[in-house]
């Protein structure tokens, strides 16, 4: 009994496990107030919010726990992708961006 104990901790450590967790769909469990139920019992697991995340809601994302968020859909929206705005794009991506920042931020200096 006590080999094979040894045998699965040993090999246990060359198993590939996930870093970081992705939450997906996060907007059908919950969103925000799921992230943030998440927490409370897993704080030590890293969350990827991913799926009907708008630009808008990234900071509070970050503030309830959340590592990371998936925007997609809510960046590359099948409109600017068609008429090539990649200007509309960019001024997303940077909005978003910047409100992640503020967001880690506050969580620093809390």
């Amino acid at each position: 009994m006590v080999q094979v104990v040894k045998y699965c901790v040993f090999f246990s450590f060359l198993l590939p496990v996930p870093l970081l967790q992705q939450v997906y769909p996060v907007s059908a469990l919950g969103g925000i107030q799921y992230i943030a139920a998440l927490k409370k019992p897993f704080p030590h697991i890293p969350l990827i919010a991913s799926q009907g995340i708008t630009v808008d809601l990234v900071g509070e994302y970050i503030a309830h726990g959340a590592t990371s968020v998936v925007l997609s859909d809510a960046i590359f929206s099948k409109k600017a992708m068609g008429e090539r705005n990649f200007e509309t794009i960019y001024q997303l991506s940077r909005s978003a961006a910047s409100q992640a920042i503020e967001a880690v931020e506050r969580l620093e200096f809390a």
